[in-house]
């Protein structure tokens, strides 16, 4: 967003450009991971697992991949955004619409926000490759969204805007 000031009438004027419009309420059946949440381990690989609510990665290393998913959450061609949290001890792994098409490289503790177009229903956390990983994501969340290409105008005539730094009536 930016200032915009219009000097014919003294107003502040703040364009918000590219702006996200939430179209959903969270669409993933729990915040949290528990046994009635929907998310599905990878059985055939170890890796994931469900511990205290909280999705747990411990990988050794080597061939195949560990993967976590909810299927039925998206609509191919839509807008979602994800947020969650990461607690790392060691490794990565990654975010995915469909398990080789990384969308968020996870590599670092800390809160992850993006918006992505779904290519496919399911939300899936990977891990793959021969290095170690021991990490936890928590908290998941997802919208749908809408971006708008239009500028969304808010005019405050008489004071100055809070995003307006240092601005004085």
């Amino acid at each position: 967003c930016a200032p915009v000031t219009d000097y014919f009438s003294y107003a502040n004027r703040l364009l918000d450009v590219n702006g996200t419009v939430y179209l959903s309420g969270d669409l993933v059946s729990n915040g949290e991971f528990d046994d009635s949440s929907g998310w599905f381990t990878d059985l055939g690989t170890p890796g994931w697992a469900i511990i205290d609510s909280v999705a747990d990665l411990w990988w050794q290393g080597g061939s195949g991949n560990a993967v976590l998913t909810q299927f039925g959450v998206c609509e191919v061609g839509k807008k979602y955004q994800i947020s969650f949290d990461v607690d790392i001890s060691s490794g990565s792994c990654y975010f995915a619409q469909g398990i080789l098409n990384p969308i968020i490289n996870i590599d670092s503790s800390g809160t992850y926000t993006y918006i992505f177009e779904a290519v496919d229903d399911a939300l899936r956390f990977v891990k793959n490759g021969p290095d170690f990983s021991d990490l936890t994501i928590d908290n998941v969340f997802v919208q749908e969204v809408e971006i708008l290409s239009n500028p969304v105008q808010d005019d405050t005539y008489g004071s100055c805007s809070e995003c307006i730094t240092g601005c004085t009536d």
